[in-house]
C-alpha cells in the first residue's frame, strides 16, 4: 500500500492501521525525519508530491494509494490538485487502479454541514482557499478512470465520541457533523481498501454535535476566560501604573506603550498556555473563543470603569481617546489577547497535522 502524505496526523495514523492489518507500506514525506520511527517497518520514499519521476518509482507494484497530504497554508494553493494529477497519471501508466483521498468538510456539498463555528469563521477564515483546490482535486478523481473513494471528515477534534460514527454518502439540508478524531478517519480510510461499497462515492463522516459536551466545553471556557482576564488584568493594572509614574513623563506616552506591548503581550501569551492546560479547557475553537472573547469584554468593560470612576470620563469621552495612538496600541494588544486562545489552539492543530 502506497501512503502520499504518510507524515501528517491522519497519514501516520493511516500508516499504522495499515501495518496493524499485516499490509506492506510504502510511504512518502517530505522530510524523512518525520517518518524516522517507521524505518525498518515501511519502506520510505522522500520527495515533493508532484515530481511525476518519483511518484512513478512510488507508485509502482502498489495494489492501492492512498491520499493523505494536508498543507499549513492559509493562503491559495494548488498543491492538492496539481499532486492529484500527477498522481493519475501514474496510476494509470502503472494500471492501479484503487485510490482513496481525503479531503475534508468544505469540499463540494459538504460545505455548510460542519457546525456553525466551522461553517462561519473557521472557514471563511482559514481553509476557504484551500478547499477551493481539494474541489479542483475532487473534479479531476472523479473525471478519471480510476477506482476512488473520496472520504470528507468532519472538523478534526481531539475529543473520542462515544456515539457511532455517522457516514453520508449523500448530504441531506439538515445533515451536521462537527467533529471526528483523526484515528476514527484513518481507521475509516484502511476499512475502504478492500471495500467496494464507497467506490466513486464521497462519504461524508463524523459525529453530530453533543449538547451536553458542548455545554461544557463553553462552561470551561467561560472559567477560564474570568481567569485570563483576572490574570492578565492585575498584569497590566501593574504595568500601566509604572508606565505613567515612571516611563511616560520621561519618553513620551506613545514610545511607553510601544515598550510595554511586548512584554503584556508574552505575559497574556504564557498565561493563556497555564490557564488552558491548568483548567483544562476544551481543545475546541467554541470553547476557546469564549474563553477569549468573555476575557476581551471584560477588559474593555474594566478599562471603562477605570476611566469612568477614577478620571470621571463620560463613556463617549472614553470613546474619544481610541482616535490617539496610545489607545490604538493598547486596542490592538487586547484583540491579539482575546486571539491568543484560538490561536494556540490552531498551532496545537497544526503540529498534529504536519
Amino acid at each position: 500500500m502506497a501512503v502520499l502524505g504518510a507524515s501528517g496526523g491522519v497519514g501516520q495514523r493511516v500508516v499504522e492501521h495499515l501495518l496493524q492489518n499485516g499490509f506492506k507500506v510504502v510511504a512518502q514525506t517530505r522530510s524523512a525525519e518525520r517518518l524516522a520511527h517507521l524505518r525498518g517497518r515501511a519502506e520510505i520514499h522522500v520527495f515533493e508530491p508532484r515530481n511525476t519521476g518519483m511518484l512513478e518509482r512510488f507508485v509502482k507494484g502498489a495494489d492501492a494509494v492512498v491520499f493523505t497530504l494536508g498543507t499549513d497554508r492559509l493562503g491559495a494553493t494548488r498543491l492538492f490538485s496539481e499532486a492529484t494529477a500527477a498522481l493519475i497519471q501514474v496510476m494509470e501508466r502503472h494500471k492501479v487502479k484503487r485510490l482513496v483521498v481525503i479531503t475534508g468538510v468544505g469540499a463540494g456539498e459538504t460545505r455548510g454541514h460542519g457546525g456553525l463555528l466551522y461553517d462561519w469563521f473557521i472557514f471563511p477564515l482559514f481553509t476557504r482557499q484551500r478547499y477551493a483546490d481539494k474541489d479542483r482535486q475532487e473534479a479531476l478523481i472523479a473525471a478519471s478512470d480510476l477506482d476512488w473513494t473520496i472520504v470528507r471528515p468532519a472538523p478534526f477534534s481531539q475529543r473520542r465520541d462515544s456515539t457511532e460514527l455517522e457516514v453520508h454518502a449523500v448530504i441531506a439540508p439538515d445533515t451536521c457533523l462537527t467533529h471526528i478524531t483523526r484515528d476514527e478517519v484513518a481507521a475509516f480510510v484502511v476499512r475502504q481498501i478492500d471495500s467496494t461499497r464507497f467506490i466513486h462515492q464521497r462519504p461524508f463522516i463524523g459525529h453530530p454535535a453533543d449538547i451536553g459536551s458542548t455545554v461544557r466545553g463553553i462552561l470551561k471556557g467561560a472559567i477560564a476566560g474570568l481567569a485570563y482576564f483576572g490574570t492578565v488584568f492585575a498584569a497590566g493594572f501593574a504595568m500601566g501604573a509604572l508606565r505613567v509614574a515612571f516611563v511616560a513623563p520621561n519618553i513620551g506616552e506613545t514610545t511607553a506603550v510601544l515598550l510595554e506591548l511586548p512584554i503584556m503581550l508574552a505575559l497574556s501569551w504564557i498565561a493563556c498556555r497555564w490557564l488552558t492546560d491548568g483548567l483544562d479547557v476544551a481543545r475546541s475553537m467554541l470553547a476557546r473563543s469564549v474563553m477569549g472573547g468573555l476575557g476581551l469584554v471584560l477588559l474593555l468593560l474594566a478599562e471603562f470603569a477605570f476611566s469612568n470612576i477614577l478620571l470621571g470620563r463620560t463613556l463617549s469621552q472614553h470613546l474619544e481617546q481610541y482616535r490617539e495612538m496610545p489607545a490604538i496600541l493598547g486596542l490592538l494588544g487586547q484583540l491579539a489577547f482575546a486571539a491568543f486562545p484560538a490561536v494556540q489552539l490552531i498551532r496545537v492543530h497544526k503540529a498534529v497535522d504536519e
